[in-house]
């Protein structure tokens, strides 16, 4: 491929997404140089992120913004019998369609995947179910921290002794979803240009939180007792834990491994007389003796700054690391010069800041991180450019229900 360009150009995804499972992954293949097109009506069918805002405009959403960069617009109601025909046209000049509907939502549209096939034969089909399209909770509806709850994560993801789980805050589920998803498309894409065959691709949420946890419950059938919440702790490592910082609600965290890390972070503390200690010259030690630990090293680090603390016990070649904030994540000099966070414009916050891709070619080029413009922005792109209708026609059926 030509030296700076997109991975995925002259690739077509048609996107019915919403919530960030979906979204994102869509926003990394177009990134990634394919044609998105985001599909949503005014008749019951708009993402639901486009409503997280402080406002009525479904144009001011962050959440939806962040999820939805390079995609581009346009309206169908799905509901209608045109507009199904009108996207199966689309589907006929697409190589993917992705979407993150319950499982029978598609084959009720009258667009399951024999319609689909039909119409593109070698059609790459992404589905991302929340549990799967088949067994007995398959028809469950889900959110990302309802299925952290089905896949355990709640249950693990809390201090140890709390009278009920607090789990996870954010929807962890979507943001695995959203970056195996394009990997398997993509891989799916390389079998095409080899076989020329297209592919069914199922995602279901809650298996890959599952699959992720897998070794944590595993580890029950050895010891024979289920896996508990065990908080900042870790079984290897003394100390292990988040220690207060000055100023207000920050915290630094301190990951003791080794024999010779304690030693060094005693000599990095001030208190070279505990690396002489025999009571905390081992892991087993010091494991007895956790509270002793935490409340010396929380007397040191709250009366300095977070990032002082990582910084000399880095030094020191002690694992250490300040929990940061948004602003601090904004501001951290390795994003920046890792160009992680770059500027774009919106038409209702003016220029802001983003995350781009992590990801780093060599010779081929992403794309700059773009905000999608308003709700049906790219109709005439899609329906006369990509179909060959006319303006007029595309008017008609903006007046009527088909186009909405």
């Amino acid at each position: 491929m030509q030296a700076g360009v997109a991975p995925l150009r002259g690739i077509r995804v048609l996107a019915l997404t919403a919530g960030v499972a979906g979204p994102s992954a869509s926003r990394c293949l177009a990134q990634c140089g394919a044609e998105v097109i985001k599909f949503e009506s005014l008749n019951g069918g708009l993402d639901s992120f486009r409503f997280y805002s402080t406002g009525d405009d479904i144009e001011a959403s962050g959440r939806f913004l962040e999820n939805n960069l390079n995609v581009k617009s346009a309206q169908l109601n799905l509901k209608n019998e045109t507009a199904r025909r009108l996207f199966v046209e689309l589907v006929a000049k697409s190589d993917v369609v992705i979407e993150n509907f319950r499982p029978d939502v598609m084959t009720r549209l009258g667009l399951g995947l024999d319609v689909l096939r039909e119409a593109k034969p070698d059609l790459i089909y992404m589905k991302m179910p929340g549990m799967g399209s088949t067994g007995p909770k398959s028809w469950y509806g889900t959110w990302g921290q309802t299925l952290n709850a089905v896949a355990g994560m709640t249950y693990l993801w809390n201090h140890p002794g709390k009278p009920r789980p607090v789990g996870f805050q954010g929807a962890y589920p979507d943001y695995v979803a959203a970056a195996l998803a394009p990997t398997a498309v993509m891989a799916a894409l390389l079998r095409r240009r080899k076989s020329g065959e297209g592919a069914y691709l199922e995602l279901a949420q809650a298996e890959m939180v599952a699959y992720l946890l897998g070794v944590s419950y595993a580890t029950s059938l050895v010891n024979g007792r289920d896996p508990e919440p065990i908080g900042n702790d870790w079984p290897g490592a003394a100390p292990h834990n988040c220690y207060p910082c000055e100023g207000d609600d920050r915290w630094c965290v301190i990951a003791v491994e080794t024999d010779e890390q304690w030693q060094r972070l005693c000599e990095a503390i001030g208190r070279p007389e505990l690396a002489a200690d025999a009571g905390f010259a081992t892991l087993a030690a010091r494991r007895g003796r956790l509270d002793e630990i935490d409340e010396l090293l929380a007397a040191w680090t709250s009366r300095r700054d977070a990032h002082e603390v990582m910084r000399l016990l880095q030094a020191a070649a002690v694992p250490c690391g300040a929990v940061q904030k948004a602003e601090d994540l904004y501001a951290d000099p390795q994003l920046r010069t890792r160009e992680l966070v770059r500027m774009t414009r919106h038409a209702a916050f003016g220029e802001i800041p983003v995350a781009t891709l992590p990801i780093h070619f060599a010779e081929l080029q992403l794309h700059e991180p773009e905000a999608m413009r308003e709700l049906g922005a790219d109709n005439a792109h899609v329906f006369c450019d990509l179909l060959g209708y006319t303006r007029e026609q595309l008017a008609e059926w903006q007046e009527t229900d088909v186009v909405k």
